[in-house]
């Protein structure tokens, strides 16, 4: 199994257990822009799984307007790009980055 599966079945299973409480998801599917789309009851949450962050236009561009989730391996490097490129990511609210240790 990929690396880019593995964290996008742990970021499925971390939400899914999320909401065990609150019992707010409708569906999880698939897209083709992104890695999958979380239907709630009052919105959706659009996800990306990116182990190795490099291209902040990709993020940027799918982040407008959207409640973007973006799943990353927990390294050094996407830490200095998420800080690297802070200013430009800080103007979308719904922006949320996961960092995972999936093992």
């Amino acid at each position: 199994m990929s690396v880019k599966e593995e964290l996008k079945n742990w970021a499925v299973n971390f939400i899914k257990n999320k909401d065990l409480i609150h019992n707010l998801i409708k569906k999880i599917e698939q897209s083709e822009n992104f890695d999958f789309i979380v239907q709630r009851k009052d919105d959706s949450v659009f996800f990306l799984v990116i182990p190795e962050l490099s291209e902040i236009k990709e993020i940027i561009g799918k982040a407008e307007n959207k409640r973007l989730n973006i799943v990353v391996l927990n390294t050094r490097k996407n830490l200095d790009f998420l800080i690297d490129h802070w200013n430009s990511l800080i103007k979308f609210p719904e922006l949320c980055f996961y960092f995972v240790n999936p093992r």
